[in-house]
């Protein structure tokens, strides 16, 4: 068994796939839930907002909207959250459409190039065995 310190409160707990402890994931849940209700229906509202009426740190919210956990709502104040690329403000998540779209254009790429050289440098014979010698 592997035992840990939680990411969050720092109590050991039995590590399965998280750095959070059961009890802190729970309590994680909870707070997206009654930031996700609030903010569906106080369309508009910012992080600051958010937070001083839910209770829920803004640098929690700040996460939640970089995990996505929020879907595709937005905040008001979404300029606090920058590409982690080009520093340009975002509404979620960690990169622009921009700086993702470069993105996946160099791994296409590389990818491509690397396929190219598998293929060229593996030599055009192919040796089989004479069905005489096999048998």
């Amino acid at each position: 068994m592997d035992f840990r310190n939680c990411t969050e409160c720092g109590k050991p707990f039995r590590f399965i796939a998280s750095g959070t402890c059961p009890a802190c994931i729970e309590s994680d849940e909870n707070d997206l839930r009654v930031v996700y209700d609030y903010v569906r229906k106080n369309k508009g509202a910012g992080i600051k907002e958010a937070s001083d009426a839910t209770g829920v740190s803004a640098a929690k919210i700040i996460r939640f909207l970089r995990d996505r956990a929020l879907g595709t709502i937005e905040m008001a104040d979404h300029s606090l959250l920058r590409c982690s690329r080009c520093d340009q403000p975002i509404p979620r998540g960690n990169l622009c459409e921009d700086c993702t779209v470069e993105l996946i254009w160099q791994i296409n790429k590389r990818v491509d190039s690397q396929s190219l050289s598998i293929h060229s440098s593996s030599s055009s014979r192919m040796y089989t065995c004479e069905l005489t010698k096999c048998r």
